[in-house]
């Protein structure tokens, strides 16, 4: 007769018997050995413990917190005085009910009703199928929260956006209603408050600055951008050098004396360098010192010539536009803007050579026109040979070329000198030429008599406006000599560049009345301006980052009042446009509309 069997074994025997039934969905409730052994253990003892003469009635008095952990309700139908016969039955086996009540209390059922799928090792379509599901739920999840964090974002930036509308309004309010306390607050308003009223004819700038206009309606960029606003500290330093200026300005005029305004503003640019936008601004404020004639100035102090407040008034605010007054300051602003262009480009001609020693050959002596010789050995040749094949040379030397980079630099005389020393190779290129640069240059306002210029003309027709292969600094010389084909203002292959471009119209243009001119022969600084306007500001600048450019443009050609709206409406350029602006009232160069905020200020009237 075989051994009985252990309580293993069995376990071990019952479960081959379902090894052949396939799982199915409902869970499958196991209980190990140790824990029946733990479980049986207990009703030992406890049975042990009702035989010794346990008092059953100990368990009566817990009668209502044992139907509570049965979760028997009191009104349920059975009552509780039936239920007490049933824990006198349970007590009287030793089972105390309620321990039992809180051990199955302590049962956590909330996964009990979770499918439960075990996968096998072998199970690849299992495995394949339980992946792609995690990898849907892991996507669901990462696309819900990337939308949360999405939308979060784009209400903060809705919001900023928002606000900073709202803040621009309401500053803008506040400039156009309270631009007169902040000016005094600033201490602003005091540069041009305590004259003598008109000076001139021009109108008190203490009014006018005050006055909503769309460049002197309030400080909101000093104000906002002070310590705590936009800019900071740096703003705060800036705006105290300038005030200190204005101050110095004050202390002057009070004393009915002369101060270099625009030099000192210019100082004020230089101290604040080496930053590329300060340096942009010295050069400003240079240009504007050579249009109206602020020279030989130190420290703000005129070292001789001096400028008187309101110096230009009469002329530039009172004077019709076509009054011999008013034609004669036009011509000291193109002076004082083609003198600065050509200054810089002597600057630009000293640096190259300076930057490139091996290709340009200087020599011994640095003489302009060495320095020209050795520019165009940069410019004109690679390595040894020549760029531009149809450059006319005489003596190894692009004549044409060499006397058109004089006038540019400004040697108008070295140039005529230079001209008379190759008279030999001119007269087998150009028989005449020498004669047209002499009548040049011997009249005072650079005019060609109109016998000598018809002839100029006759020859440019003939020989050089329609020729393929000339040499595109003779088309230039000529043209500049005899004002030549003026419905054709651009040479791309001689002024390549803005500055380039703006020094040949202010050699062409020219300032008389509108009777002494032909029709076809006039093209005077009102012309050149609209054609500037017409080109407008993302001509000059056409990625945006550098709105100077187009400011120097306006300043050039005497656009005084264009040039101080288009600076102020860069965040940036507010400060100094503010300052634009006091320096040009200062000398009267200013001119206020009565409807500041209707009218577009035109200079041609």
């Amino acid at each position: 007769m075989a051994a009985p069997a252990s309580l293993k074994q069995l376990l071990e025997q019952s479960r081959r018997l379902t090894n052949h039934i396939a799982p199915n969905d409902l869970p499958q409730i196991e209980r190990g050995l140790d824990q029946i052994e733990s479980q049986s253990r207990k009703l030992v003892a406890k049975a042990t413990r009702a035989g010794e003469g346990l008092d059953t009635r100990a368990y009566v008095s817990s009668t209502d917190a044992d139907l509570q952990g049965f979760n028997l309700p009191v009104s349920s139908s059975i009552g509780m005085k039936a239920t007490r016969p049933l824990h006198y039955f349970l007590a009287g086996g030793g089972i105390n009910a309620q321990e039992l009540s809180q051990n199955l209390n302590s049962i956590n059922l909330t996964t009990t009703f979770e499918p439960l799928q075990p996968i096998h090792d072998t199970d690849i379509e299992g495995y394949l199928r339980h992946e792609h599901e995690q990898i849907i739920v892991s996507a669901i999840e990462e696309g819900r929260r990337e939308t949360l964090r999405d939308f979060d974002e784009g209400f903060e930036r809705a919001l900023h956006l928002d606000w900073e509308r709202s803040k621009k309004k309401i500053f803008e309010e506040l400039g156009q209603h309270q631009g007169q306390d902040v000016l005094r607050s600033t201490g602003y308003t005091t540069g041009f408050a305590t004259g003598a009223g008109h000076v001139g004819g021009i109108r008190d700038s203490g009014t006018a600055f005050a006055s909503p206009m769309p460049f002197g309606s309030s400080l909101r960029d000093v104000t906002s951008a002070g310590p705590g606003g936009v800019g900071g500290l740096h703003m705060h330093t800036r705006m105290m050098r300038y005030d200190k200026v204005v101050r110095t300005l004050n202390d002057y005029r009070l004393r009915d004396a002369n101060y270099a305004i625009v030099h000192a503003f210019a100082d004020v640019a230089k101290s604040l360098a080496p930053e590329a936008k300060s340096q942009q601004m010295v050069d400003c404020w240079r240009l504007l010192a050579s249009v109206v004639n602020e020279q030989h100035a130190i420290n703000g102090i005129f070292q001789r010539q001096a400028l008187n407040e309101g110096q230009y008034a009469r002329e530039y605010l009172e004077s019709p536009y076509d009054s011999p007054q008013a034609i004669e300051l036009r011509k000291g602003f193109i002076d004082g803007a083609r003198t600065f262009l050509e200054e810089q480009f002597k600057l630009h001609v000293e640096r190259t050579v300076e930057q490139n020693p091996a290709e340009a050959s200087l020599g011994g002596v640095p003489s302009i026109n060495n320095k020209i010789r050795a520019f165009m050995n940069i410019k004109f040749k690679r390595l040894g040979v020549l760029v531009k094949p149809n450059l006319e040379f005489a003596n190894d030397t692009p004549i044409w070329a060499h006397i058109y980079n004089l006038l540019r630099a400004g040697h108008a005389e070295e140039a005529l000198d230079f001209a008379i020393n190759n008279e030999a190779y001119l007269q087998k290129m150009e028989r005449s030429f020498l004669v047209y640069f002499r009548a040049y240059m011997e009249n005072g306002d650079r005019r060609v008599p109109k016998n000598i210029r018809d002839r100029l003309l006759s020859d440019y027709n003939q020989r050089i406006r329609y020729a393929t292969d000339s040499d595109p600094y003779k088309l230039a010389l000529y043209k500049i000599l005899g004002r030549c084909e003026l419905n054709k203002k651009t040479l791309p292959e001689v002024a390549s560049s803005t500055e380039d471009y703006v020094w040949l119209q202010l050699m062409l243009i020219r300032e008389t009345s509108e009777f002494d001119a032909a029709p076809h022969d006039r093209y005077n600084l009102c012309d050149l301006q609209r054609s500037m306007v017409k080109f407008g500001p993302s001509h000059f600048n056409p990625r945006g980052n550098n709105p100077i450019h187009y400011a120097q443009v306006l300043l050039l050609t005497a656009q005084f009042e264009r040039a101080v709206h288009y600076l102020y409406q860069t965040d940036q350029y507010q400060l100094e446009a503010v300052h634009l602006a006091i320096a040009l009232a200062y000398y009267g160069l200013l001119r206020i509309p009565s409807e500041p905020l209707m009218a577009d200020a035109d200079l041609c009237k």
